[in-house]
Order: C-alpha cells, then sequence, then structure tokens
C-alpha cells in the first residue's frame, strides 16, 4: 500500500536498446536502465550515463545475448564429453544445445537447424573435426559459422595450424566444466561475436 492508502504499483519497466534494433524491459534501477535527469547536474548525469554504459558493455562480453540464447552443436564422439558439455552448457550458460557423434552427424544437424557455434572434437573416426570444418563451409548460410575445437593435444603449434583451418579458437580436454560457458563466450567474445 502506499502512503495514501491505494495499493501499490510495480514500477514502470524501462525499454533499454540492445544495440541490434531489439530492446530489453529493466527495472528502474537497474544500472542499464535510461537514466532519469531529475535532481542531477549535467556532469553528475553524463558521469552516471559513462559508468551504467561500461558497466552494461562488460555483461555483454559475459553475457552476449541479454534475451534468448545462443544455439550450440556439441559434436564429438565421446558420449561422455557430450553429455557433459550439453549439461554444463544448458545449465550454467542458459545455452541451446544440439550433440553429435560425428561429423556425418554434424553436417545434418547444420543443416536442418543452423546453430550459432559449433563445438567441435579434432580426433573423430570417420570423418575427423578438421575435415567437418571444411564440409561445414560448403553449406549455404554455414560459410563463416563460428567454430571452436576440442582438442586432447594443445600444444601451440596445434593450436595455430587449427585456427588456420578457420576455428575462433580451441579448447583442451579435459575442461572445466563449471567454466566452459564462459571461456565459450570469451573465445567469441575475442573473436568479434556477441
Amino acid at each position: 500500500m502506499s502512503h495514501d492508502g491505494r495499493p501499490a504499483s510495480a514500477p514502470e519497466l524501462l525499454a533499454a536498446p540492445l544495440g541490434d534494433g531489439s530492446a530489453v524491459l529493466l527495472h528502474p534501477e537497474h544500472p542499464c536502465a535510461p537514466m532519469a535527469s531529475a535532481g542531477r547536474s549535467a556532469v553528475a548525469r553524463v558521469e552516471a550515463r559513462v559508468e551504467a554504459r561500461r558497466e552494461c558493455v562488460m555483461a555483454s562480453l559475459v553475457y552476449p545475448r541479454i534475451v534468448g540464447s545462443w544455439k550450440v552443436l556439441v559434436v564429438d564422439d565421446d558420449p561422455d564429453i557430450r553429455r557433459i558439455a550439453a549439461l554444463s552448457l544448458e545449465r550454467i550458460g542458459k545455452f541451446q544445445v544440439t550433440v553429435a557423434a560425428s561429423g556425418e552427424e554434424a553436417l545434418e544437424a547444420v543443416r536442418k537447424d543452423m546453430p550459432d557455434l559449433v563445438l567441435l572434437d579434432v580426433s573423430m573416426p570417420g570423418t575427423d573435426g578438421p575435415t567437418t570444418l571444411q564440409l561445414l563451409r560448403a553449406i549455404p548460410g554455414a560459410e563463416r559459422l563460428p567454430v571452436i575445437f576440442f582438442t586432447a593435444t594443445s600444444n601451440d603449434a596445434e593450436v595455430q595450424r587449427l585456427v588456420s583451418l578457420g576455428a575462433i579458437g580451441v579448447l583442451a580436454k579435459p575442461f572445466d566444466v563449471a567454466d566452459l560457458p564462459r571461456r565459450v563466450r570469451s573465445i567469441a567474445a575475442e573473436s568479434g561475436l556477441h
């Protein structure tokens, strides 16, 4: 109840632009919400705006898509790696995850529903990771699909070779389950994806 006896109303949510033509609704006290100007000097308003923008930019690097989530395809012939990576990415990272057990399954999954990112094992029987990446590039719409390789041998020469094939990054196996979503977002941000 308000002080005059009327029911208290919820604060009006404010639309904060995301930069891609869409917006997210935020509580007025959220640091990314548009700032109110009443009772503040012009300098204080600008300083508050700069600080809020910095916090929002940092948040976008850690959580690139505030509204919705990335669709990630995890490709690995080891069922335990697929399951653990999918659980980590879904539960901790809030990604939408599809899994594939081989290069052939990955190609079919991409044709069926284009992901935003692919985590691809290097060493798989049949079509290995580098060959799968080359075949992915031939699929219309997947020419620039971001791919991060998983590998058990992550020496500098191998990492450079895999990046030279067109991957945006390389993750070593075994990986820290709790840290996997942050590492994926970090590699994506470093390559310019947001």
